[in-house]
C-alpha cells in the first residue's frame, strides 16, 4: 500500500495540479513576452531595411564622388599642361624683351656716337647746330 511518505516522495518527482496551473500562467507570460519581442523585431527589421537603403544611397554618392574626383584630376592635369605651356611662352617673351633692351641700348650708344660726330663735323665746318 502507498503511504503518505510515498505520496510526498512522488510529489517531489511528479508535477502536481498546482505546479501545472503555475506553468500555464508562466507560459501565458512567455507568450506575451514573445509577442512583444516579435513587435520589437519587426521594428528592428524596418530599421535595418531603412539602414540598408541609406547605405545604398551613400554607396551611390561615394561612387559618384570618386568619378567627380577623377574628372577633377583630369582637369587639373590639363591645367598643368596649359600652365607649363604658358610658362614656356612667358620665358620666351622675357628673353625677347631682354634682347630688345640690349639692342636698344646698343642703338642708343650708336646714336650718341653719331651725334658726337655730327657736332665734330659741324665744328670743323663752322656750322652751328640747333635742336
Amino acid at each position: 500500500m502507498i503511504t503518505d511518505a510515498d505520496v510526498e516522495k512522488l510529489k517531489g518527482v511528479f508535477a502536481t495540479k498546482d505546479d501545472i496551473l503555475g506553468m500555464g500562467r508562466d507560459i501565458s507570460i512567455l507568450k506575451e513576452d514573445v509577442s512583444g519581442l516579435k513587435k520589437d523585431m519587426s521594428g528592428v527589421k524596418t530599421d535595418l531595411l531603412s539602414t540598408n537603403d541609406r547605405i545604398d544611397r551613400l554607396t551611390t554618392i561615394v561612387v559618384e564622388s570618386r568619378q567627380e574626383i577623377r574628372d577633377l584630376r583630369e582637369d587639373v592635369d590639363g591645367l598643368k599642361e596649359i600652365t607649363q605651356g604658358l610658362i614656356i611662352s612667358v620665358d620666351g617673351i622675357t628673353k625677347s624683351i631682354s634682347d630688345m633692351r640690349l639692342e636698344y641700348s646698343a642703338m642708343g650708344m650708336q646714336l650718341t656716337r653719331h651725334e658726337k660726330w655730327q657736332h665734330q663735323t659741324a665744328g670743323k665746318l663752322n656750322l652751328k647746330l640747333e635742336y
